[in-house]
Formats: structure tokens, sequence, C-alpha cells
């Protein structure tokens, strides 16, 4: 029977042998899992190219000219204006637009709204009904074919006239301020003017001239020359 110091030695040299066998064991292992590791990670994929941008996204085609007026010796402008919804306002705004029409066809400007009573003096169409009554600023010079005047000191509007081509209608908003010499009010003052649309007409045709208020339900009412 082997003694209790030989019993020792035994188990130590065991424990010395195990922890040897288990150095060389991590050793191994841990040479082997970069190894492994390098086996189950693939090498990154270079950066790929971004995709192919698709075909360009065609251009809207351009508009084309409008269809020929049909043949007439007239064209009818007619002022179309109408309130515009504004809670409150002691002077709501008034909606504008232009018709154009030869015939059966007929084509609308559609202008900014505008503010201001609409007083037949001041408006060309009632130049005749009002004859001397007709204020100096209703009067069309050349080559004016059409005029709308708001407020009633008529400082602002637009008007309609040729282009110096005399195959285009030219639509222009114009201001007119208050002007004073020697403290008075002068009849006519200067304005400034800018064109706001353009409509290729027939050149040399005769305009007649129309103002008409739209009332709620659509219904077009000619202005009162009174």
């Amino acid at each position: 029977m082997a003694s209790r110091a030989d019993l020792r030695y035994r188990l130590g040299g065991m424990g010395a042998l195990d922890a040897v066998a288990f150095a060389v064991l991590g050793c191994a292992l841990a040479a082997a899992v970069p190894e492994a590791h390098a086996e189950r990670t693939e090498p990154p994929s270079p950066a790929s190219d971004p995709a192919p941008a698709g075909p360009p996204t065609p251009a809207p085609d351009p508009v084309g000219e409008p269809p020929a007026w049909p043949k007439g010796s007239v064209m009818e402008l007619t002022w179309r204006v109408s309130a515009v919804s504004s809670a409150g306002s002691a002077d709501p705004m008034k909606a504008v637009e232009l018709m154009v029409a030869i015939g059966e066809l007929s084509r609308t400007i559609r202008l900014a709204p505008r503010a201001g009573t609409l007083l037949s003096r001041n408006q060309p169409v009632c130049l005749t009904t009002l004859r001397h009554r007709a204020s100096a600023l209703a009067t069309l010079t050349r080559p004016e074919v059409a005029k709308i005047a708001f407020s009633h000191d008529a400082t602002t509007g637009y008007l309609a006239r040729r282009g110096s081509s005399g195959d285009v209608l030219v639509v222009d908003e114009w201001e007119r301020g208050s002007c004073v010499r020697n403290n008075r009010m002068m009849k006519v003052c200067p304005r400034s003017q800018t064109a706001v649309a353009m409509l290729p007409i027939p050149p040399g045709i005769k305009v007649h001239e129309a103002l008409v208020e739209v009332d709620d339900d659509g219904i077009s009412h000619p202005i009162e020359c009174r």
C-alpha cells in the first residue's frame, strides 16, 4: 500500500501533467481558431458600382401653337369680373378674365384679382352712352382696343392693345397714382403698365368690347352705364 507521501506525489504529478496538457491544448486551439474563423469569413467584397441610371425622363412636349382663328371680321373682347370670397373685407377682391372670341372659337385669359369699385363712368364701354358724364380716363388711345378700371379714381386696371406688329393682342396691367399740380388734382395722371399676357390675333381685325359682372350663380350681367 502506497504511503501518503507517495500518493501526494502521484496526485501532484498528475496535476502537473494535466496543466501541461491543458496548456498545449490551449495553444493548439488558439492557433486553430483564427484559421477556422478565416475559413468562415468571406473576404470583404469590393464596393459595387452604382446602379446604372435609367433612361432620362423625356421632357414634356412643347406647347404647340393654338388652333388658327376662324375667318371673321370682328373680334369680341369681354371683360368678366366676379367677386372673390373675402369675409370681413369692405372692398373684396374681384377675379378678372378677358375672353377673346372670333366666331365660335374663344380663348380666356385669366388675370390677377383686383380690388375696387367698377364705376361705369370710368369704363370705355360706357363712353358712348354717358358721353359728357364719362371720365376722361375712359377714353382709349392708340394702340389700345379695350380697357377696364377699378376704384372711384380709376387707379388700377387692365388694358388690351395691339402689338407693334399688329398680329398680337397684348394685355397690360396698369396703375396710376394721384397727381397734384399747383394744389389741384390733374384730370389724367401718368400711369405705369406692364405686359402680362399676349395672344396671336388676325392683323387688322375690328374689335368690339364688352364688360360683364358674374354673380354667385355664374350668370353674366352687362355693366349698367348710368
